[in-house]
This record gives structure tokens, C-alpha cells and sequence, in this order.
């Protein structure tokens, strides 16, 4: 899922939103600043803009929705993910365990 998040910084937003374990993703959240027409990043309330990255699973999507506006979220968007290649497969270490 993406979206906006308002937040005094990148850290802060970050902690807000794994401060949720439906929201913190595999790893966690990725933050990046979002930069207007004019090359600025920050509003007259001295908020900032970023947009947040996470993996959340489908049983959990509304709730994390929900988190997300609680804590300054906007525009959420939500691609079904096909695959997820972990760093090791489960299935072949089982198999190089019983082979072994």
C-alpha cells in the first residue's frame, strides 16, 4: 500500500505508523519526502509531506487504512501483491533438511 502522510519528519512519521504491527510491514515502512511544483517540501505549518510504502496483508487492509488516517494518512492506495520472495525459500531449506 501506498499514501500521503503528514509528519514533522521522516522519523516521526516512521514511528508513528510501526507504532502499529498491522503497519509495519515485512521490514518496515519506506518514507520518502514528497517535493512540490516549487522544490519545497514543507507547508506554513512547518508539516511535511511523504509519502509511505509497507506491504500490509489483505485480511488486515481496512485497519491499516484506518491507522493510517488516524495518524495524518491521505490518499491511500492499495495494490493486490502476487508474490513475495523472501531471502530463503521455506519450502527448498525444508527439502535440503530432510536430504540431509
Amino acid at each position: 500500500m501506498t499514501a500521503n502522510i503528514q509528519g514533522e519528519s521522516a522519523e516521526d512519521v516512521a514511528h508513528k505508523v510501526a507504532s502499529n504491527p498491522i503497519t509495519r510491514g515485512l521490514q518496515g515502512p519506506t518514507i520518502a519526502p514528497i517535493y512540490a511544483a516549487n522544490g519545497n517540501h514543507t507547508n506554513s505549518t512547518n508539516s511535511q509531506w511523504y509519502t509511505l510504502t509497507v506491504i500490509i496483508s489483505n485480511n488486515e487492509l481496512l485497519q491499516a487504512v484506518e491507522h493510517l488516517r488516524a495518524i495524518g494518512g491521505t490518499h491511500t492506495i492499495a495494490v493486490p501483491v502476487r508474490y513475495v520472495f523472501m531471502e530463503e525459500s521455506p519450502t527448498y531449506a525444508n527439502l535440503l533438511k530432510q536430504l540431509s
